[in-house]
């Protein structure tokens, strides 16, 4: 049986996020249609922090979402017009995707004839800065998971997926099928695209736990021992509740 295919290097452009996301996120396009095309080639997204500054050195976020706070707001409106000029043509000398100002602050002139001028994108959001962060990175995660699609079949099994490969003609839809007639669901036959998302796997596991060799189960829940495992035995019998004897069955659900 050949390896699956290596996954797919995922794309996002500038315009991808604004037609998926804007009214979620609010986003405000504030450059008209300038530079819609840019890629976005990074999961992460940041804050220009001391390159405002005019501290370059170790600056190399030119492959993600950059975004203006209001703390960067307000420290270029504290300087004087060629102060702020000076630090704005610094920041947009790289070649970003995207700048994103939150809050809904007005951005600075400077910085809006200068992102034309580079085609760089300026988008303002009403969000605060930590909400649009929470929102936007469950996004650029399952944007930038790692795809691909292999030649087989899946089927779901009470909420596990089990995916049959093999050449054509071994009987890999027989197999669906055949737990299909049984009442389990088909999910795809013949091409099975994946995406490996790391959001989606902590979802699936949620409320969940593994014990050694017996997988993963429902509902388990922990077996309290010392101080606190002494106050609910009191408290038991304080009610008239014998506690479990050793041996007899207890009341984890393992």
């Amino acid at each position: 049986m050949n390896a699956p295919p290596p996954a797919a290097t995922p794309r996002l452009k500038v315009g991808d996020l604004l037609a998926r996301k804007g009214d979620p996120l609010q986003l405000e396009l504030l450059t008209a249609e300038v530079g819609l095309d840019r890629e976005i080639r990074s999961p992460e997204a940041s804050s220009p922090g001391l390159v405002l500054a005019g501290y370059t050195t170790r600056f190399v976020g030119t492959d993600r979402i950059h975004i203006l706070g209001e703390t960067e707001i307000t420290y270029l409106a504290s300087l004087d017009a060629k102060a702020r000029s000076r630090t704005i043509q610094t920041f947009l000398s790289y070649d970003l995707p995207c700048v994103i100002i939150t809050k809904g602050q007005d951005a600075p002139e400077e910085l809006l004839v200068l992102a034309r001028d580079k085609g760089i994108p300026v988008i303002r959001t009403r969000l605060k800065t930590a909400e649009f962060y929470r929102r936007l990175k469950p996004f650029l995660d399952d944007a930038f998971a790692p795809r691909t699609t292999v030649h087989g079949s899946l089927a779901d099994v009470f909420g596990v997926g089990l995916l049959f490969r093999g050449r054509s003609g071994i009987g890999k839809s027989e197999c669906v099928l055949d737990l299909v007639e049984r009442g389990h669901r088909l999910v795809a036959d013949d091409v099975v695209h994946i995406t490996r998302s790391v959001r989606a796997a902590a979802e699936a596991h949620r409320g969940r736990g593994a014990a050694r060799g017996l997988g993963q189960h429902a509902g388990i829940r922990p077996h309290r021992t010392g101080p606190a495992a002494h106050g609910a035995a009191r408290r038991r019998a304080a009610a008239g509740d014998r506690p479990a004897q050793s041996g007899k069955e207890s009341d984890r659900n393992l």
